[in-house]
Protein backbone atom coordinates (compact mmCIF):
# COMPACT_ATOMS: atom_id res chain seq x y z
CA UNK A 1 0.00 0.00 0.00
CA UNK A 2 2.78 2.40 0.96
CA UNK A 3 4.67 1.76 -2.29
CA UNK A 4 1.56 2.51 -4.35
CA UNK A 5 1.02 5.82 -2.55
CA UNK A 6 4.66 6.81 -3.02
CA UNK A 7 4.49 5.90 -6.68
CA UNK A 8 1.42 8.10 -7.22
CA UNK A 9 3.04 10.98 -5.36
CA UNK A 10 6.53 10.87 -6.79
CA UNK A 11 6.65 9.05 -10.12
CA UNK A 12 7.81 11.37 -12.89
CA UNK A 13 8.70 10.56 -16.47
CA UNK A 14 11.30 13.11 -17.49
CA UNK A 15 12.19 14.48 -20.91
CA UNK A 16 15.68 14.75 -19.40
CA UNK A 17 16.55 11.27 -18.12
CA UNK A 18 19.07 12.71 -15.63
CA UNK A 19 16.48 14.88 -13.96
CA UNK A 20 14.85 13.96 -10.66
CA UNK A 21 11.70 14.92 -8.84
CA UNK A 22 13.70 17.05 -6.41
CA UNK A 23 15.77 18.81 -9.06
CA UNK A 24 12.63 19.59 -11.04
CA UNK A 25 10.96 21.04 -7.95
CA UNK A 26 14.00 23.18 -7.13
CA UNK A 27 14.23 24.33 -10.75
CA UNK A 28 10.63 25.61 -10.56
CA UNK A 29 11.57 27.69 -7.51
CA UNK A 30 14.66 29.11 -9.18
CA UNK A 31 12.74 30.08 -12.33
CA UNK A 32 10.26 32.05 -10.25
CA UNK A 33 13.07 33.91 -8.54
CA UNK A 34 14.72 34.68 -11.88
CA UNK A 35 11.41 35.90 -13.30
CA UNK A 36 11.00 38.22 -10.31
CA UNK A 37 14.31 39.84 -11.26
CA UNK A 38 13.94 39.98 -15.06
CA UNK A 39 10.32 40.68 -15.98
CA UNK A 40 10.70 44.48 -15.84
CA UNK A 41 13.18 44.30 -18.72
CA UNK A 42 10.40 42.90 -20.91
CA UNK A 43 7.81 45.40 -19.69
CA UNK A 44 10.22 48.19 -20.58
CA UNK A 45 10.10 47.11 -24.24
CA UNK A 46 6.36 47.93 -24.35
CA UNK A 47 4.94 51.38 -25.03
CA UNK A 48 2.91 51.53 -21.82
CA UNK A 49 0.99 54.62 -22.89
CA UNK A 50 -0.30 52.72 -25.93
CA UNK A 51 -1.01 49.68 -23.75
CA UNK A 52 -3.09 51.71 -21.31
CA UNK A 53 -4.88 53.45 -24.17
CA UNK A 54 -5.89 50.12 -25.68
CA UNK A 55 -7.44 48.89 -22.42
CA UNK A 56 -9.17 52.21 -21.89
CA UNK A 57 -10.50 52.17 -25.45
CA UNK A 58 -12.19 48.81 -24.97
CA UNK A 59 -13.31 49.78 -21.46
CA UNK A 60 -13.91 46.47 -19.69
CA UNK A 61 -13.04 46.89 -15.98
CA UNK A 62 -13.23 43.14 -15.28
CA UNK A 63 -10.80 42.33 -18.09
CA UNK A 64 -8.53 45.16 -17.02
CA UNK A 65 -8.35 43.92 -13.45
CA UNK A 66 -7.57 40.34 -14.44
CA UNK A 67 -5.53 40.70 -17.62
CA UNK A 68 -4.53 44.36 -17.76
CA UNK A 69 -1.87 44.04 -15.06
CA UNK A 70 1.08 43.87 -17.43
CA UNK A 71 3.62 43.48 -14.63
CA UNK A 72 1.95 40.46 -13.03
CA UNK A 73 1.10 38.78 -16.35
CA UNK A 74 4.57 39.30 -17.78
CA UNK A 75 6.20 37.91 -14.65
CA UNK A 76 3.90 34.88 -14.67
CA UNK A 77 4.58 34.09 -18.32
CA UNK A 78 8.31 34.67 -17.94
CA UNK A 79 8.21 32.03 -15.21
CA UNK A 80 6.63 29.64 -17.71
CA UNK A 81 9.24 30.48 -20.34
CA UNK A 82 12.17 30.02 -17.97
CA UNK A 83 10.77 26.69 -16.81
CA UNK A 84 10.78 25.63 -20.47
CA UNK A 85 14.38 26.91 -20.70
CA UNK A 86 13.44 29.20 -23.58
CA UNK A 87 16.18 31.59 -22.48
CA UNK A 88 18.72 28.87 -23.30
CA UNK A 89 17.38 27.62 -26.64
CA UNK A 90 17.90 28.73 -30.24
CA UNK A 91 14.95 30.46 -31.95
CA UNK A 92 11.87 28.21 -31.93
CA UNK A 93 8.52 28.34 -33.69
CA UNK A 94 5.91 28.09 -30.92
CA UNK A 95 2.13 27.73 -30.95
CA UNK A 96 0.52 28.83 -27.67
CA UNK A 97 -2.98 27.36 -27.28
CA UNK A 98 -5.34 29.30 -25.03
CA UNK A 99 -3.05 32.31 -25.28
CA UNK A 100 -5.44 34.89 -23.80
CA UNK A 101 -3.98 38.35 -24.44
CA UNK A 102 -0.63 37.05 -25.59
CA UNK A 103 1.72 37.69 -22.70
CA UNK A 104 3.53 34.42 -23.43
CA UNK A 105 3.97 35.59 -27.03
CA UNK A 106 5.44 38.85 -25.73
CA UNK A 107 7.88 37.01 -23.46
CA UNK A 108 8.82 34.48 -26.16
CA UNK A 109 9.53 37.26 -28.64
CA UNK A 110 11.80 38.98 -26.11
CA UNK A 111 13.71 35.69 -25.72
CA UNK A 112 14.18 35.42 -29.50
CA UNK A 113 11.37 33.03 -30.47
CA UNK A 114 8.45 33.24 -32.90
CA UNK A 115 5.26 32.53 -30.94
CA UNK A 116 1.80 32.50 -32.49
CA UNK A 117 -1.08 32.90 -30.06
CA UNK A 118 -4.10 30.64 -30.49
CA UNK A 119 -7.37 31.18 -28.64
CA UNK A 120 -11.13 30.78 -29.07
CA UNK A 121 -11.54 34.58 -29.01
CA UNK A 122 -10.52 37.10 -31.62
CA UNK A 123 -12.03 40.34 -30.33
CA UNK A 124 -10.97 43.90 -31.24
CA UNK A 125 -9.09 43.97 -27.92
CA UNK A 126 -7.13 40.85 -28.87
CA UNK A 127 -6.36 42.35 -32.25
CA UNK A 128 -5.05 45.60 -30.78
CA UNK A 129 -2.97 43.91 -28.09
CA UNK A 130 -1.32 41.48 -30.50
CA UNK A 131 -0.56 44.35 -32.85
CA UNK A 132 1.12 46.13 -29.96
CA UNK A 133 3.17 43.01 -29.20
CA UNK A 134 3.88 42.68 -32.95
CA UNK A 135 2.88 39.01 -32.71
CA UNK A 136 0.41 36.86 -34.64
CA UNK A 137 -2.91 35.65 -33.20
CA UNK A 138 -5.31 32.98 -34.48
CA UNK A 139 -8.93 32.84 -33.32
CA UNK A 140 -10.41 29.33 -33.31
CA UNK A 141 -12.52 27.29 -30.89
CA UNK A 142 -11.29 23.73 -30.35
CA UNK A 143 -13.93 21.14 -31.16
CA UNK A 144 -14.00 17.41 -31.83
CA UNK A 145 -14.25 17.91 -35.59
CA UNK A 146 -11.42 20.41 -35.91
CA UNK A 147 -8.87 20.74 -33.12
CA UNK A 148 -6.72 23.17 -35.11
CA UNK A 149 -7.58 25.37 -38.07
CA UNK A 150 -5.46 25.05 -41.24
CA UNK A 151 -1.95 26.25 -40.39
CA UNK A 152 0.74 27.60 -42.67
CA UNK A 153 3.64 26.07 -40.75
CA UNK A 154 4.76 23.48 -38.25
CA UNK A 155 6.09 24.20 -34.78
CA UNK A 156 8.98 23.13 -32.58
CA UNK A 157 6.84 23.54 -29.48
CA UNK A 158 3.13 23.66 -28.69
CA UNK A 159 2.23 25.10 -25.29
CA UNK A 160 -1.00 25.47 -23.33
CA UNK A 161 -1.05 27.14 -19.90
CA UNK A 162 -3.82 26.75 -17.30
CA UNK A 163 -6.14 25.27 -19.89
CA UNK A 164 -9.71 24.08 -19.31
CA UNK A 165 -10.54 22.47 -22.65
CA UNK A 166 -9.90 19.02 -21.13
CA UNK A 167 -13.30 19.18 -19.41
CA UNK A 168 -16.45 17.63 -20.90
CA UNK A 169 -19.72 19.63 -21.02
CA UNK A 170 -21.01 17.67 -18.00
CA UNK A 171 -18.03 18.76 -15.91
CA UNK A 172 -16.12 15.47 -16.03
CA UNK A 173 -12.52 15.28 -17.24
CA UNK A 174 -11.41 13.86 -20.56
CA UNK A 175 -10.63 10.17 -20.54
CA UNK A 176 -7.51 8.66 -22.09
CA UNK A 177 -9.22 8.10 -25.45
CA UNK A 178 -10.06 11.81 -25.78
CA UNK A 179 -6.53 12.83 -24.83
CA UNK A 180 -5.12 10.37 -27.38
CA UNK A 181 -7.38 11.75 -30.14
CA UNK A 182 -6.47 15.33 -29.21
CA UNK A 183 -2.72 14.69 -29.19
CA UNK A 184 -2.88 12.84 -32.50
CA UNK A 185 -4.66 15.86 -33.97
CA UNK A 186 -1.86 18.13 -32.72
CA UNK A 187 0.97 15.91 -33.98
CA UNK A 188 0.84 17.04 -37.66
CA UNK A 189 1.42 20.62 -36.47
CA UNK A 190 4.76 19.62 -34.91
CA UNK A 191 8.11 19.52 -36.63
CA UNK A 192 10.17 16.32 -36.32
CA UNK A 193 11.49 16.29 -32.78
CA UNK A 194 8.81 18.74 -31.66
CA UNK A 195 7.30 18.76 -28.18
CA UNK A 196 4.06 19.64 -26.41
CA UNK A 197 3.87 21.23 -22.97
CA UNK A 198 0.65 21.47 -20.97
CA UNK A 199 0.10 23.33 -17.70
CA UNK A 200 -3.28 21.97 -16.64
CA UNK A 201 -5.94 23.64 -14.54
CA UNK A 202 -7.38 21.57 -11.72
CA UNK A 203 -10.96 20.71 -12.65
CA UNK A 204 -13.24 18.73 -10.37
CA UNK A 205 -10.34 18.88 -7.90
CA UNK A 206 -8.00 16.98 -10.25
CA UNK A 207 -5.67 17.61 -13.17
CA UNK A 208 -6.40 14.24 -14.76
CA UNK A 209 -7.81 10.85 -13.86
CA UNK A 210 -5.69 7.83 -12.90
CA UNK A 211 -6.44 6.38 -16.35
CA UNK A 212 -5.12 9.52 -18.08
CA UNK A 213 -2.05 9.61 -15.84
CA UNK A 214 -1.28 6.03 -16.83
CA UNK A 215 -1.77 6.94 -20.50
CA UNK A 216 0.69 9.84 -20.17
CA UNK A 217 3.22 7.51 -18.57
CA UNK A 218 2.66 4.92 -21.34
CA UNK A 219 3.77 7.47 -23.98
CA UNK A 220 6.82 8.33 -21.90
CA UNK A 221 5.54 11.78 -20.96
CA UNK A 222 7.13 13.81 -18.21
CA UNK A 223 4.37 14.26 -15.61
CA UNK A 224 4.98 16.64 -12.73
CA UNK A 225 1.72 17.59 -11.02
CA UNK A 226 -0.05 20.01 -13.35
CA UNK A 227 2.85 19.98 -15.85
CA UNK A 228 2.95 17.49 -18.73
CA UNK A 229 5.73 17.27 -21.35
CA UNK A 230 5.08 15.10 -24.42
CA UNK A 231 7.39 14.33 -27.35
CA UNK A 232 5.80 14.19 -30.79
CA UNK A 233 7.60 10.94 -31.59
CA UNK A 234 5.79 9.20 -28.71
CA UNK A 235 2.26 10.16 -29.70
Amino acid sequence: MRSKILRRLFIAKHHDSKASFLSDFLFKISTKRNADKQFKQIVNTVDLSKFQAIWKKHDNPLQYKKYGDIHYRTKLNLTHALYLRLDQKPPLDILDIGCGYGYFSLVSKYLGHNCIGFDKNETPLHKDIFELWDCKHIGHRINKNQVLPPLEQQFDLITAFLITFHQNPDGTLWNAAKWRTFLQALKPALKPGGEIFFHLNALDGRYYSKEVFQYFVSIDAHVFGSYVWIKAENI
